[in-house]
Parts: C-alpha cells; structure tokens; sequence
C-alpha cells in the first residue's frame, strides 16, 4: 500500500541527483557508466545546494578509482574548502565536549559529527553545517548556563516554552562563526519522540579528537538517517542516501532488524521508513532484508496517521490555508505522545501559544483569527 504513493516525494533522488550518488558511491564499471551519464547533462557551478554537500564524497571516489578529467580541480577546490571547514567545527565540538565531560554531563553526538570518520574515513567526506549535541532534557538548564559561559547564546524568542515543544534548541557563537544544536530528542514531527531511554542504552563510545563521547547503535543511526531524510525539507537533504548507504556497507551486520522495525512502530514513521529503504535496497544496497520490508508495509494504521504521515514527508513552504489547516491537524498527535506535561494537550497549546506569539492561552482563538485574517484577506505575510 505504502509503495504505490505516487505524489512526487522531493526527498527521493531524481534522475540527475542518483547519477551524481552513483559517481560518489559506486564502484568501478558502474561508476564509470554513471559518471559518463552525469556529464553529459550536469554542471558544477549550477548544482543545487544538496547536490553540493556530496562534491567531496564524489571527489574522493573519483581520485580513488583513477578516474582524470578537468572538472576534477574544481571539485578538489570543493574538497579542500570542506576540509578546512570540518577542522574547525571538529576542533569546536572537542572543546564543547570536553567542557560537558568536565561539568559531568553525559553527551551523545549527532549527524555529521557522528557520521564523518567512523563512517566515511574522514570527516571531510561528510560536510557538516553545524555541531550536533544529545543531552538528557534535565540537564539543559545547565547546559544554558555552560554554553552561555563559554560564548554560545540562544536566538529564541520564548526558550522556556520552546524547551516544552521541541527538540532541541539552536545555539550561536558569539562571534558568529559556528552554531551549535542542542537536542534532547532525536525526533521530530512523529510520536512518542520523548522516548529516548533505548537509544542511550544502545549507544556506542566514540572519540571526537581527543575527547570521549557516544553515539547512536547502527540501528538507530539508519533509523535517524532515513527519517530526517525523508521529512519535508527546503532544500532535501539528497545525502541522507549516501549516509544510509555508508552505515549500511559498515555495519550492516550491526543493524539489529526487529528492533529497527519496532522503533518505527513506536515513532508512527513506518510509511516513509519503508519508502526510503525500498528505495536503497533497488538502487543501492540489495541486502536489505525483503522480510523487513513486508514488515513495515504490513504495519496497522488508521487513515489520519496515514494522513499525518504523508503530510510530514510532502508538506510545502508556501502557507496556503490549506497548510495551515494540515498542520493544526496533524501536529497534535505528535505534540501530545512527545511530552511529558500533564495533561499532556498542554504541549499542543503551547505549540500554538509559541507559533502565534501570545502571551496566555486565552489569547490563541483570537490571534489566530486575526493571523488568518491579515494573511489569507489581505494577503500580508504570516507572522511567524
């Protein structure tokens, strides 16, 4: 059922963007095939900026297979920009961390942090725009504090109830210079998202330069790939495909299937989890278990979390009225299994109490008229 969604999903490759993955992960005739294809029709200095995030990888694929051809030195220009750049997000990230090691706070990292040597080779391979942290949510107001100490501030126009409704909060250098994520969820847009105990408990140790910390088993970090992937994006995150491919070259054996089934259960993501390994297993990664699949296609669920879902992987920018009636909708499941407030609606009313800018509860029916009104009557631009 699941597979036969035919909408154009943005965060699955297009013809151009899998021949591009397929320069930076193939191997031998298929690269050559792949990267004869590519040139034909693409451009460097026009690629999109998901396209971009993949030059060091292709690159590096390239040199090592012996491959010569004179776009080769603006890709190696790309390779030498990213390697400066992850020098200086790694080296922030070991001060950051040894700062917490010091403060006796237990630290899981995220993301590119996490992904680039263990995976990779190099963290050069996988461009990072920022650091990404995990604490415990009772340890933030300390975090706040040693953050804060060591020059990062917060850019947030209500943080007490903003660290009720999301996952983590974004932290900027002083200088200006790096930004720094903060969550104490992995998830988002899904259910149960406060569910973390599991993840801590499978995580693995990891250096970061010279200093220890964890991150995620290799079943959650596919997990975690795949479904921050498959969320509506801006600009889709085209290498969520070449992190999946990499976890699963190297840890494949690591992957432990019935529990990644059942993380998908708990976060109500089984749809567009199947979609994405569906999609690896045809182009990239033929292993995959075809058992896991049928699990997840097979799994129950009624039409509204279908709905919801669908609307998390396909959702716009544009806020059209539609828009923001999906996502009255559709947020509330989430918001209301993801918090530990009692009684639990209270996230969901602080969610639009955030999003609409008022100061009591009391006010939300009436400024959310009044938003509806000045965007969709007169047409000026939607408040927040």
């Amino acid at each position: 059922m699941f597979f036969k969604y035919s909408k154009k999903l943005s965060w699955i490759p297009d013809g151009m963007q899998e021949n591009l993955l397929g320069v930076a992960l193939l191997k031998e005739e298929e690269l050559i095939l792949a990267w004869e294809e590519l040139k034909r029709d693409f451009s460097l200095s026009k690629a999109d900026i998901a396209s971009q995030k993949l030059f060091p990888l292709l690159y590096d694929n390239l040199q090592n297979h012996g491959i010569a051809d004179e776009c080769l030195m603006d890709l190696r220009t790309s390779h030498r920009q990213e390697f400066i750049k992850s020098q200086l997000l790694l080296s922030k990230a070991e001060k950051i961390l040894r700062i917490m090691r010091q403060a006796r706070v237990n630290t899981l990292v995220l993301k590119g942090l996490a992904l680039g040597d263990r995976y990779y080779g190099s963290s050069t391979l996988r461009p990072m725009n920022d650091i990404d942290l995990l604490i415990s949510k009772t340890d933030f107001p300390e975090v706040l504090e040693i953050l804060r100490s060591d020059g990062w501030e917060v850019e947030d126009k209500n943080l007490p109830i903003n660290i009720e409704i999301a996952p983590s909060v974004q932290f900027i250098e002083s200088e200006g210079q790096a930004e720094l994520d903060v969550h104490w969820q992995i998830m988002r847009d899904c259910r149960n998202a406060n569910e973390t105990s599991l993840l801590w408990e499978d995580a693995v140790p990891i250096k970061i330069g010279k200093e220890k910390t964890l991150a995620l088993s290799a079943t959650y970090q596919l997990f975690h790939i795949c479904w921050h992937g498959a969320r509506y994006n801006e600009v889709p995150p085209l290498r969520w495909v070449a992190d999946a491919v990499m976890i699963l070259r190297k840890d494949f054996e690591k992957i432990e299937w019935n529990k990644f089934v059942e993380i998908t259960k708990l976060h109500g993501v089984n749809i567009p989890i199947a979609i994405a390994l569906k999609y690896l297993k045809e182009n990239f990664v033929s292993v995959i278990p075809d058992e896991i699949l049928c699990k997840l296609e097979d799994s129950k669920v009624n039409k509204f979390q279908e709905m919801t879902q669908r609307f998390h992987m396909t959702k716009t920018t544009d806020w059209t009225f539609e828009r923001c009636l999906k996502e009255i909708i559709f947020q509330y499941p989430g918001l209301t299994s993801s918090t530990d407030l009692k009684p639990r609606f209270l996230a969901y009313l602080k969610y639009l109490q955030y999003h609409l800018g008022v100061r009591s509860y009391w006010q939300i029916p009436s400024e959310f008229l009044s938003q509806g009104f000045r965007s969709f009557v007169l047409k000026q631009p939607k408040a927040s």
